[in-house]
């Protein structure tokens, strides 16, 4: 017996919720993930890795702890915690 594998190459939907797991009739349903780790959806429906924080800034720090979090206006950012310092990074 042969194994079948499914490819989806649309990622339009973004990750679904658990409300939606059910209805596998829905057009948004074959658009959609469970969970989308390290990727985001284009607005193409493909799919993108994250970047980095290396492609962002270069930190001097070799014990440097970074947090990430979100500003108010929907921005990405990070707070960086050295032994000496703490910086607030946007991108």
């Amino acid at each position: 017996m042969t194994n079948r594998i499914a490819v989806q190459r649309d990622f339009s939907g973004g990750e679904i919720s658990s409300r939606m797991l059910m209805r596998a009739d829905t057009a948004l349903y074959q658009k959609s993930l469970l969970q989308m780790v390290n990727f985001y959806p284009t607005l193409q429906g493909s799919a993108e890795r994250c970047p980095g924080t290396r492609y962002l800034y270069e930190i001097a720090a070799q014990n440097a702890r970074l947090i990430p979090y979100i500003t108010p206006d929907n921005k990405r950012g990070f707070v960086e915690l050295t032994p000496g310092a703490l910086n607030i990074r946007t991108g």
